[in-house]
């Protein structure tokens, strides 16, 4: 017969070795980077996000400049599918002549945008991701 203290130990050995065979399993988020172009120009002064489709996963995003996005490991994505949304983020310090005058950003890539990526498991990063936009509403 078994000693309490000895069935203690084994349960103490199994959550253990349980713990390690699901942080081992879990999926690693991945590095994304890509360009964006508005009618074939690059896109400078927007935000980039990228929003799960599957519940319990976070929203995350970041800076484009000069046509360019990056997400680091840290800050990437999940194995699934996203919807991509594209912000603009005009500079604050533009007069509002110049706000006139600056490009004209289409608001359908933004909170329904149609822009979609779907990012593979088991494939390490960065994975591009390119953009190419058109204007108009």
């Amino acid at each position: 017969m078994r000693s309490r203290s000895a069935n203690t130990r084994g349960l103490a050995a199994l959550a253990v070795l349980w713990g390690m065979a699901i942080t081992g399993c879990a999926p690693a988020e991945i590095g994304v980077e890509g360009m964006v172009t508005l009618d074939g120009k690059l896109l400078d002064e927007a935000a980039i996000s990228f929003v799960p489709l599957a519940a319990g996963r976070k929203k995350t995003g970041g800076l484009i400049r000069n046509g360019r996005y990056q997400l680091p490991p840290a800050d990437g994505l999940l194995p699934g599918r996203y919807r991509v949304e594209i912000l603009d983020s005009p500079p604050l310090h533009l007069t509002p002549r110049q706000q006139q005058l600056r490009r004209k950003f289409p608001y359908r890539y933004t909170n329904d945008s149609p822009l979609m990526i779907e990012v593979p498991a088991g494939q390490p990063g960065p994975i591009q991701f390119d953009f190419e936009l058109t204007g108009g509403p």
